[in-house]
This record gives C-alpha cells, sequence and structure tokens, in this order.
C-alpha cells in the first residue's frame, strides 16, 4: 500500500512539473518572438504569456527549497509587465515616441530576464524529475 502512495505522489507530482516546463518552454517562444518584434520597434506578437502553471506552483509549491519561489514570482511579474506593453500597441494606443523606445528597451530587457529566470527553473525542474523512480 504504501509504496503504491508513493508511486502515486511521485506521478502527481512528475505531471505538474513537467506541465510547468512545457509551459515555460512555451512561454520562451513567445518571449523570443516578443523580442525579434521590440528590436524592430514593433509589438506585433498577439499570443500572451502562459501564466496558468506559474501561479499554480505558487500556490502550491512543490519542493520549494529545489525550485525557486522566487524565480517564478519574478517571472510572474515580469511577464505580466511584458503583456501589458504588448497590449498597449495591439490595441492601437498612441504613444510618444519617447515612451515607445522605453517600451522597446523594457521590454528586451525583461525578455531576457525572463529567459534567465525559466531556464533556471527549468534545471530544476529537471534536476527533481531525475531523481524521481521511474515510472
Amino acid at each position: 500500500m504504501n509504496q503504491w502512495a508513493t508511486f502515486q505522489n511521485d506521478q502527481n507530482i512528475r505531471h505538474r512539473l513537467l506541465g510547468l516546463k512545457n509551459q515555460l518552454n512555451l512561454n520562451i517562444e513567445i518571449w523570443d518572438s516578443i523580442r525579434k518584434c521590440a528590436e524592430k520597434e514593433t509589438f506585433r506578437e498577439a499570443r500572451g504569456s502562459f501564466l496558468t502553471g506559474i501561479e499554480a506552483f505558487l500556490s502550491s509549491p512543490i519542493l520549494p527549497e529545489r525550485i525557486s519561489q522566487n524565480d517564478l514570482m519574478q517571472l510572474w511579474q515580469h511577464a505580466r509587465i511584458i503583456d501589458s506593453i504588448c497590449s498597449r500597441y495591439l490595441l492601437g494606443t498612441k504613444v510618444k515616441e519617447e515612451i515607445k523606445n522605453q517600451d522597446t528597451k523594457n521590454v528586451i530587457r525583461l525578455v531576457n530576464e525572463s529567459k534567465s529566470y525559466a531556464l533556471q527553473v527549468i534545471s530544476g525542474i529537471d534536476g527533481v524529475i531525475s531523481e524521481l523512480k521511474p515510472v
């Protein structure tokens, strides 16, 4: 019975972590697209960041000593700001050129930082998954 409970717990942890990892990888692709658009001073990437997995992890962390909640909080905040800036342009809001230039710099910086946080979290996830019993 105890072996079955351990197996079920490992399965639950594995599924949640793989879901978070997949979502982070998808966000990295989206952020790369956003950065490329921002470098051309356009904000045409309409996909926003996927935050459900991050929010679920922050609400109910798994092994927080191994997977940084701080990195995920920073990531969540950065993603919200990136999405907010992009939305402004997708909605056709008129902004002064100096604000657009600052938005461009901010988005590029935030995307680079977000990718760094995401890669750190993915590394932590991979470490935890490698230590779980094989399925």
